[in-house]
């Protein structure tokens, strides 16, 4: 009686140890699990940061092009506007000076 009631104990024993075990091993696999997730999340939320800062980038070189593009057409268009009044003020003088000539 007294061999048998060890050996029963010795078991329950081991049927706890393996519970906790089991129990800890679930708890492993879902902590990695909660893991993996976040990263897969943090690896997802890199990707678009990524994506976003490449669209704003290229967004940021049409821009540029665009505002260089303005740049140079106001330049033509200044430039020729000085022209017309440079033209306009030596016909003036040359108009001047015939005048002038004239009298």
């Amino acid at each position: 009686p007294g061999g048998s009631a060890a050996t029963t104990q010795a078991a329950a024993a081991a049927q706890t140890t393996q519970s906790n075990n089991a129990a800890q091993t679930t708890a492993q696999q879902q902590e990695q699990a909660a893991t993996t997730a976040a990263q897969q999340q943090q690896q997802h939320e890199a990707a678009t940061t990524v994506a976003a800062v490449q669209e704003a980038g290229a967004a940021e070189s049409q821009v540029t092009t665009a505002q260089a593009a303005a740049d140079s057409t106001t330049a033509a268009q200044q430039q020729e506007q000085q022209q017309a009044t440079t033209a306009a003020v030596a016909e003036t003088t040359a108009a001047g000076g015939a005048a002038s000539e004239g009298q």
